[in-house]
């Protein structure tokens, strides 16, 4: 797996993961991400979809591992035109391959985790956006891998529709404000606190003050 991790983890995988298919090796390697060059969705075989989400994410093994498996169950799922539970044969695949490939059970678990939850919103959009307790209870489920779970997200939904870019961008920004609103404010003893509005105001020409002042907040003899 070392080679592929060069690959993943380079600035842009897509160039090695193109050169893999074009010199022929990718099926002799992973006859698995081979066939989705076979299927076009929209004009676009899912091999692309799948390098377009790999260069999207950021350079994290976790994350790129995850954009790189997270469709494999769909030549298998195929239904009228749609993928019908492609999630779970993408996990299982994915699964095997990254025992195959010697990568230990943390990081296995932590890629399966991403493909589980991959369309966890696909089902809402910018008109319908999730409620805060679906976000509470997402990030509740994907625990410290939140980071993790939206880039790849945002990066797959984003690939090819740019309002789904947004409506991903959105759902994270709601995700973290849900997560701040939820935390307990705690003050600790001795310690100073000031909360107030500060606001500005001017002066006008015969408001200047001329007299001293002898007494009260600010008194000048004091």
């Amino acid at each position: 797996n070392e080679e592929l991790e060069k690959i993943l983890l380079s600035t842009q995988p897509s160039y090695g993961l193109e050169r893999l298919l074009t010199s022929g090796l990718l099926y002799d390697i992973f006859p698995q991400l081979y066939q989705l060059n076979q299927i076009s969705v929209d004009d676009k075989t899912l091999y692309k979809h799948t390098l377009d989400v790999v260069d999207g994410v950021k350079p994290n093994l976790v994350t790129r591992l995850a954009a790189l498996f997270h469709d494999l169950g769909k030549p298998f799922s195929m239904h009228k035109k749609k993928f019908v539970g492609y999630e779970v044969k993408s996990r299982n695949i994915a699964e095997a391959l990254m025992k195959s490939l010697g990568y230990d059970s943390v990081i296995q678990e932590k890629v399966l985790k991403l493909i589980k939850y991959q369309n966890v919103f696909a089902h809402y959009s910018l008109d319908v956006l999730p409620k805060d307790n679906v976000l509470r209870k997402f990030a509740k489920l994907i625990g410290d891998d939140l980071d993790n779970a939206m880039d790849f997200i945002i990066a797959d939904m984003g690939s090819d529709d740019n309002k789904k870019f947004i409506y991903a961008n959105l759902i994270e920004e709601n995700i973290h404000r849900v997560i701040n609103e939820d935390k307990d404010v705690v003050f600790e003893k001795d310690k100073g606190f000031f909360q107030g509005i500060l606001t500005p105001y001017g002066v006008t020409e015969n408001d200047a003050a001329t007299g001293e002042r002898n007494g009260g907040f600010g008194s000048t003899s004091r």
